[in-house]
């Protein structure tokens, strides 16, 4: 029941995530403190602090960035993070599908807020990263960004449209940083084809 964003995804792929360091939190780093680090890392795991585990993870990825063993870890400890509603959050994400026949005559249009989002320093990361690369417009005191494709759906309904990003240097591990779930809709694969419009705004 997945419906892939082929371009978003494309596009996010191109940006990458560790730009924006872990050290403007705790300082900048050395390699004398890794292996203390990677002791924390296991003692948050152990305890189940996915969250605060993840923020060491990034800040041995500064000092090696193609460390394969930690980026591993990173990507395993993110998959255990429960993902949270964007209601009440500073995120809101909103998605609106329009289904044509082949020769553009509106069929139904699918429209949802109903989004969750990954918390975490890396979910933060994309995001300044994002805005750091000027993705972001401004408007009524938000920052919003937009994405429109005109796409062959890859399966016969809609169901959730994702966004995802891989590890930075470690393009084969891929993160999936927000869903947005919409009305099941039945597309004829041959003959119909969907607009999707996905904004985020950041509040």
């Amino acid at each position: 029941m997945k419906f892939f964003l082929i371009g978003i995804i494309c596009l996010i792929i191109l940006i990458p995530v560790h730009n924006i360091h872990a050290q403007e939190q705790f300082g900048p780093g050395d390699n004398n403190y890794v292996i203390e680090w990677e002791n924390n890392v296991q003692s948050l795991i152990k305890e189940k602090k996915y969250e605060e585990a993840v923020i060491y993870l990034d800040k041995i990825l500064e000092q090696e960035p193609n460390n394969k063993e930690i980026a591993m870890m990173l990507w395993k400890v993110l998959e255990k993070i429960e993902y949270q509603s964007t209601t009440d959050s500073p995120y809101t994400i909103h998605v609106q599908v329009m289904v044509r026949d082949l020769n553009g005559n509106l069929l139904g249009v699918l429209e949802s807020y109903n989004a969750n989002y990954l918390p975490s320093k890396f979910f933060e990361n994309w995001l300044s990263t994002v805005e750091n690369n000027g993705i972001f417009t401004e408007m009524n005191d938000s920052k919003i960004f937009q994405v429109y494709e005109i796409m062959t759906p890859e399966h016969h309904h809609t169901g959730k449209f994702h966004w995802d990003t891989p590890i930075d240097n470690h393009p084969d591990l891929i993160v999936n940083l927000f869903n947005v779930f919409v009305p099941l809709m039945e597309i004829d694969m041959e003959n119909e084809r969907s607009e999707v419009i996905l904004t985020f705004v950041k509040n």
